[in-house]
């Protein structure tokens, strides 16, 4: 079945939000407008590109062997004498840039007999230094499972830590456009539903730099909290709306928070 989209917001509408009092039902035609004036969609997505793509690089890279790394970092360990039979190169580099390239990764195959136990196999890895076969080695291991081991001064993953951190830049920067747009919409519907009703007079707009943002200073004159209000626009009707009252010298409604009047919303803004 299909679904039927919400009329486009109107001045009824409009008329019909103003008149009621908090906690007002908002329509979703005005709701979706102040979605839109909050955050735009195309930012939303970004913010949810960059988040999935950081959380799927890092679940690629991430060094899964660190567990077994920390079992050995915190014994107790014991010590065996045990044989390389067989190594070679992953295809993985570590701390490669532009001017340098990075230096190999090497996975190492090897068997020792722990203290009272039986023939026991693993792999460990190295950067930089590759280990030959039938080498003897130093085997380090979990004095309680010697399954978890490894050769003394390797590590139990192909990657590092250090290929983490861009995928971790990627899923911060996202999260926080995530978070940021899931806040701005979530405080204009409460403005929309619960927010104080007053008005105010345009006193200037003013261009700020040449990225399109505009600097609108209006004067509040709702009872009790009177005084200067500045806010940030850069939508080009927005800024003709401000610009035409600035003109008229009409007042224009504004839903606030009392406690935090320089919150607000300009709900005529929204149709």
């Amino acid at each position: 079945m299909p679904v039927t989209p919400p009329p486009p917001a109107s001045d009824d509408l409009l008329a019909a939000l103003l008149a009621a009092s908090p906690p007002r039902r908002v329509p979703p035609a005005l709701q979706n407008a102040a979605h839109r004036q909050s955050r735009s969609t195309v930012f939303t997505v970004l913010g949810l590109l960059f988040l999935a793509f950081g959380l799927f690089g890092g679940w690629l890279i991430f060094p899964w062997g660190i567990g077994r790394d920390w079992q050995l970092n915190d014994g107790p360990t014991a010590h065996a004498t045990g044989k390389v039979t067989y190594a070679s190169a992953t295809g993985l580099t570590v701390g490669a840039s532009r001017s340098r390239p990075g230096n190999p990764v090497y996975a190492y195959y090897f068997s020792f007999i722990p203290a009272g136990g039986a023939e026991t196999s693993g792999v460990s890895y190295t950067t930089g230094l590759r280990p030959w076969e039938g080498t003897n080695v130093d085997i380090e291991y979990f004095a309680a499972d010697p399954a978890v081991a490894r050769v003394a001064g390797s590590r139990n993953s192909q990657r590092t830590w250090s290929g983490l951190f861009p995928m971790a830049v990627f899923a911060v920067l996202g999260l926080i456009n995530v978070g940021s747009g899931w806040w701005l919409r979530r405080n204009a519907r409460r403005l929309l539903e619960s927010g104080a009703l007053g008005e105010a007079l345009v006193q200037s707009v003013e261009r700020i730099g040449s990225k399109g943002m505009y600097k609108i200073t209006l004067l509040m004159t709702a009872a009790g909290h009177d005084g200067p209000l500045v806010v940030m626009r850069g939508l080009p009707a927005i800024i003709g709306f401000f610009t035409e009252r600035l003109a008229s010298k009409q007042p224009v409604f504004v839903l606030f928070d009392p406690a935090k009047p320089k919150r607000a919303i300009f709900p005529e803004t929204l149709i």
